[in-house]
């Protein structure tokens, strides 16, 4: 890994999937890697232990697929994984090696492998390219982006666009700036009361539940209570009913709604948004294009599949007004629809609602207070909290 320079042509700012696969776009178009810094945690955690193996297995895992948990799945069949669409099989093919019969849905949607199946197969990627030791690694994190006020005057194509502030004081020189940082954790501190004890939170809320670790710590007869609705509360709830947790189940989310599951879909061609587009205009073309039948069905996914890829462009071509309308009406539905679930999360979901294990609550939670103590042996078993 080159040592940080004074003034960089590119510094990407993220270490995870996003910037994983810029890197390899870069080094397969034969761009000189060493003239590239990257800051993110990976970089600081693995240039401060200076070990190798580590750097390659931490950088491209981010978020999405720092876990390890064998229950922790995609939520994107096999072969829609690609980092290139000049290799579009490329995964499908590394995945072949794989021994996980339980990525293949029953009901044909497709294989699901593990998250940590494609954090490994990002790695051999990186590797292929010594893409980690030929970066340049700036420790720290950064703080502020602001104009290089020494170019202002005059600028060349050499000229150095933008100060990047780090933490630790310094200051890092760069023509481009690519923003790679992701999703931030969930923002859940607020809800928690003054009663709520430190230990308690410690013991009982999990506001990073993403490495999966946590969940299975949480005792099996506890009612555990989840907050949020998305892929991350699923996960929550597959790796429950793998680790056979018998205790209830609540999830509070604002619609009472979780994401579909992904289903056999296939291409179709879908006529493109009209001209003259208005929000009304927008929304008619979607609900005349998308069939009038569940939306767990291949056919309704199908349809919205080959919608999805217009969708920026009719999008962009709104009235700057009409935008923030469709969103407050109809930006939870595409949120929702948008991300649809690993179909094996579903059916364990389903199974426990069938079971009465399971409560999806319509609702906001306000706040988190402290419960009564659970010392008494009648008392119902302990609350745990996962914030997702």
């Amino acid at each position: 890994m080159t040592s940080p320079q004074s003034g960089l042509p590119i510094v990407i700012i993220g270490d995870g999937y996003a910037a994983a696969v810029l890197l390899i776009h870069l080094a397969r178009r034969q761009v000189n890697l060493s003239s590239v810094g990257v800051i993110g945690d990976a970089a600081l955690e693995a240039g401060a232990l200076k070990m190798g193996a580590l750097e390659a297995e931490a950088l491209g895992r981010g978020a999405a697929y720092g876990t390890q948990h064998p229950h922790f799945r995609l939520n994107v069949r096999d072969d829609l994984m690609v980092i290139d669409q000049d290799f579009p099989s490329d995964f499908v093919d590394w995945a072949k090696q794989l021994n996980d019969p339980a990525a293949t849905d029953q009901a044909g949607a497709g294989q699901f492998y593990r998250r940590s199946d494609f954090a490994s197969y990002l790695a051999e990627q990186l590797a292929k390219h010594n893409i980690v030791n030929e970066i340049t690694s700036l420790t720290g994190k950064a703080t502020r982006i602001t104009p290089n006020k020494n170019n202002k005057v005059k600028r060349n194509k050499n000229s150095y666009l933008w100060d990047i502030a780090l933490n630790d004081g310094s200051t890092v020189l760069a023509k481009h700036v690519i923003l790679a940082t992701g999703n931030p954790p969930p923002q859940g501190q607020h809800l928690i009361a003054d009663d709520v004890s430190l230990d308690t939170q410690r013991e009982r809320i999990i506001d990073q539940p993403w490495k999966g670790d946590a969940v299975d710590q949480i005792p099996p007869n506890a009612h555990v209570g989840i907050i949020g609705g998305g892929l991350t509360a699923l996960d929550a709830c597959f790796a429950l009913y793998e680790n056979g947790h018998h205790g209830q189940i609540s999830i509070v989310t604002p619609k009472g709604l979780l994401p579909p599951p992904q289903s056999a879909w296939q291409d179709v061609d879908i006529p493109p948004f009209p001209d003259a587009l208005t929000a009304s205009r927008f929304i008619q073309h979607i609900r005349r294009n998308l069939p009038n039948r569940d939306w767990t069905k291949p056919e309704w996914q199908s349809a919205f599949e080959g919608m999805r890829t217009q969708l920026a462009d009719g999008w962009h071509r709104l009235p700057d007004q009409h935008r923030p309308r469709l969103m407050r009406r109809f930006g939870w539905l595409w949120s929702l629809i948008r991300y649809r679930a690993c179909p094996q999360t579903i059916r364990a979901v389903n199974a426990m609602t069938k079971a009465g294990q399971m409560q999806i609550i319509a609702d906001r939670v306000i706040q988190i207070k402290a419960a009564m103590s659970d010392a008494v042996s009648s008392s119902p078993p302990p609350l745990t909290l996962v914030m997702s």
